[in-house]
């Protein structure tokens, strides 16, 4: 069975499960949780940590190399049930995994904020902020500091560069609560 067949039957039967990701030779990473849907170029998926859901990510299908569901992946699947959070699985907004350009225009009507990463060894970045616009070959982001402050300049983010966006986590939305905008000739 192929990843996308995977992925799919894994959302189905609402199964908990592992995606393994590779960019380049050497970085590679996992993911944990729920998928809430999957085509041929994205997978959406409800992470988990710690018996704790931890936002939403969206990966595009050409960076997993495989997806587990073994006997580690199983059990927790099971506590999950028995701790009664799998009715918490739930997409309130749809999102439109078509393509990078429905991704971030339903992402921004929803009204929420993001994280996208670059996670090539050639290029990492990380840009946390609103969308503000959405082009055919881009989005660009009003980035915010950890300070909390907002960017005047927008940052742009082809496509192209794109391994991960992630939205609706705690972090994103909390800090996200307490933005600021630096005043001109204000002392930090």
């Amino acid at each position: 069975m192929d990843v996308v067949a995977k992925l799919r039957k894994y959302q189905i039967e609402q199964k908990y499960c592992t995606l393994f990701r590779k960019l380049g030779k050497k970085h590679k990473f996992r993911s944990s949780g729920y998928v809430l849907g999957c085509n041929s170029n994205f997978v959406l998926m409800l992470t988990m940590d710690e018996f704790t859901f931890s936002g939403y990510q969206i990966y595009p299908i050409a960076h997993i190399s495989r997806v587990r569901r073994n006997k580690f992946d199983k059990y927790i699947d099971k506590i999950v049930g028995w701790e009664g959070l799998k009715e918490g699985i739930v997409l309130n907004d749809v999102i439109d995994t078509t393509s990078y350009r429905t991704i971030f225009t339903t992402i921004k009507k929803a009204k929420q904020h993001v994280i996208v990463e670059c996670e090539s060894p050639e290029f990492e970045t990380f840009t946390i902020g609103p969308i503000t616009k959405v082009s055919s070959t881009a989005v660009f982001i009003r980035y915010f500091d950890s300070a909390g402050y907002l960017k005047e300049d927008l940052t742009r983010i082809p496509f192209i560069d794109i391994s991960t966006i992630a939205f609706d986590n705690n972090y994103i939305n909390v800090f996200s609560k307490y933005l600021r905008h630096k005043d001109r000739g204000a002392k930090e």
